[in-house]
């Protein structure tokens, strides 16, 4: 978990922020909010160069930065491993999710972190 740690504080310094949505415009990572059917709550793609993700537009504000703080995750974890991530309410993740809400968790809540807004965002 160190390793994520640091993957995490050097994405913080690097842009100044810890906001997943001001993250994912600087690293050129195409938002998609949208409705999402009951236990969905994400899909990331990625075809090199493009990476896409999409959440639950619904979800509360503080809900939907996390969201996009986990397709993140993947996006600098995971590209290279899978072109397709399908987000979902599940008790038991796999080990590429388990690593992607443990690298959201420290960029949201971590004691390095920047104080970001709950709300949610619209990104031009």
């Amino acid at each position: 978990m160190e390793d994520i740690h640091q993957m995490v504080k050097q994405i913080v310094q690097t842009y100044q922020t810890n906001d997943p949505f001001r993250l994912s415009q600087a690293l050129h990572i195409h938002l998609w909010p949208s409705r999402m059917p009951p236990g969905l709550w994400g899909v990331f793609i990625y075809r090199a160069p493009q990476a896409f993700f999409s959440y639950d537009m619904t979800a509360p504000g503080t809900l939907q930065t996390t969201y996009v703080a986990h397709g993140l995750a993947h996006y600098v974890l995971h590209r290279e491993h899978s072109p397709l991530f399908i987000e979902r309410d599940e008790p038991d993740p796999s080990v590429f999710e388990a690593v992607a809400r443990a690298f959201a968790d420290d960029l949201l809540f971590g004691t390095g972190s920047i104080a970001i807004s709950a709300k949610p965002h619209m990104m031009d």
